[in-house]
């Protein structure tokens, strides 16, 4: 015998949340959960073959060194957006992109999205 709460429903195997208090939210457990765009890790892959790529080349002898900071600020803003830091995760995130810039852009429109994805989330939560 299968006892559930009275202000739940069992939706696909699993509680949803309960439709009497929507605060309460049993997947992320009362926190709005911010998702980063798919282009972010994207572009950081793509700016780290870029810079490895760099590293390789003789003609470019030392401009891997330059890029690395960059790389690391990317690195660093998606691991503030996973944080729910969204705003500065997506700030730094576009500032690393900046070096990269025809590639770059690919990361720049994924950090905007989330940055706009965050921004919706604090108007509807205040």
């Amino acid at each position: 015998m299968c006892v559930m709460p009275i202000d739940s429903e069992l939706i696909d195997g699993r509680l949803s949340e309960s439709p009497r208090y929507p605060s309460h939210n049993l997947h992320t457990y009362g926190k709005p959960m911010k998702k980063m765009d798919f282009k972010m890790p994207l572009g950081t892959v793509i700016h780290l073959l870029a810079v490895v790529w760099i590293s390789m080349e003789p003609r470019y002898d030392g401009l891997y060194i330059w890029m690395l900071p960059f790389l690391v600020l990317n690195m660093i803003g998606m691991l503030l957006v996973m944080l729910d830091k969204a705003k500065l995760g997506a700030i730094l995130f576009i500032i690393g992109c900046v070096p990269f810039v025809p590639v770059g852009v690919i990361g720049i429109l994924g950090a905007k999205k989330s940055l706009q994805a965050s921004n919706t989330l604090s108007l509807s939560n205040a």
